[in-house]
């Protein structure tokens, strides 16, 4: 699946269905993993911008990294399907899968990231409010979409 899913040009939404009719098929759940990790986060387009932005080097290196994170999550997943099946992590309602620790660890985590994600949105609106204007000009690309990014910020920029 890493060979199929880092050329395929598909977004996250499309691998979702794909992913789920190879695994009705016996695919086991970690190679699709595999394949909804590598296939969106390596389309065409985000190597020609890696490649063009960073190079070659960062390229290979951005390449290397969701190819080795990607099999790992997946010989993990397959791993905990292994030892505890695929019923009962996905048919039954477990509140003590995990041990409590690990639960108060996680939350004090996700915490701790949001303060310091709106922290640091508070600080630098501050510096910016302080500071002088500069002669930057920020420009505002709507219609986002996997298909249209290169085409619409092209057309935003030209105009």
């Amino acid at each position: 699946m890493l060979v199929i899913g880092i050329p395929m040009y598909v977004c996250a939404s499309a691998s979702t269905p794909i992913a789920a009719s190879l695994i009705l098929k016996g695919l086991s759940p970690g190679a699709a993993l595999v394949f909804l990790l590598t296939g969106p986060a390596t389309n065409a387009m985000s190597i020609a911008t890696v490649l063009k932005i960073l190079g070659k080097r960062a390229t290979f290196i951005y390449l290397g990294s969701i190819a080795g994170v990607s099999l790992a999550l997946g010989f993990a997943l397959n791993w905990v399907v292994g030892e505890y099946g695929v019923e009962h992590i996905i048919m039954t309602h477990q509140h003590d899968m995990l041990p409590s620790w690990v639960k108060l660890s996680g939350s004090g985590l996700l915490l701790l990231m949001l303060v310091w994600y709106y922290a640091a949105q508070f600080l630098t609106r501050q510096q910016r409010e302080t500071q002088p204007m500069s002669d930057a000009i920020n420009l505002k690309v709507n219609g986002m979409t996997c298909m249209h990014c290169a085409a619409n910020v092209k057309r935003t920029i030209s105009s």
